[in-house]
């Protein structure tokens, strides 16, 4: 793997000397970094909305890893580990979907089939989110804080779903694309 040298990388592919299998390390990193500033601007937000609220009890901790990200729940946390675990494991998936086809262009495949697929998911998380909020903003809580935790609990559990989903989905597209015979 070309970490720094891109200039090689692109000969490299230029002469076809690029394996699918070094192509989808090159992929899971690259959505791992792309993924990681997202969840914490995601993160940021929250806490601050928790912190404006002044709740300071229940689960939430001081991050003592990036303190300027303020209160983490464990909640987070744990979706955070398992928003990774589904990222790296369902692009694994969709590669070897690829790999019992005809193993080639498995990074242009996952892009182009998981665009539609991601505007599908959205639109359900928008729905599902609205949905949440609606009845979230309904109920009788003693405090508000306790809507907006809910909530993000709530919202946590149903964006691993939709994400199991999407790689569900392309996973199973990939092998029509791949001419697999299992589909």
């Amino acid at each position: 793997m070309n970490f720094l040298d891109d200039k090689g990388l692109a000969l490299r592919f230029k002469n076809g000397k690029v394996s699918q299998f070094e192509r989808l390390l090159y992929f899971v990193c690259f959505a791992l970094l792309k993924m990681t500033p997202f969840y914490f601007s995601s993160t940021l937000a929250t806490n601050f909305k928790i912190q404006e609220l002044g709740f300071v009890g229940g689960e939430l901790t001081e991050n003592p890893v990036f303190p300027f990200f303020g209160a983490l729940t464990s909640v987070t946390l744990y979706a955070w580990v398992v928003t990774i675990l589904i990222l790296v494991i369902g692009i694994i998936c969709c590669y070897n979907s690829n790999r019992a086809g005809d193993d080639k262009e498995f990074v242009e495949r996952f892009i182009s089939i998981g665009f539609p697929i991601f505007i599908q998911v959205s639109l359900m998380s928008f729905i599902v989110s609205i949905v949440n909020i609606f009845i979230f903003s309904r109920e009788q809580v003693q405090g508000f804080e306790n809507i907006v935790l809910e909530t993000y609990e709530t919202m946590c559990v149903s964006n691993i779903i939709l994400m199991l989903y999407f790689f569900w989905r392309l996973s199973n597209t990939i092998k029509i694309a791949a001419g697999s015979k299992k589909h």
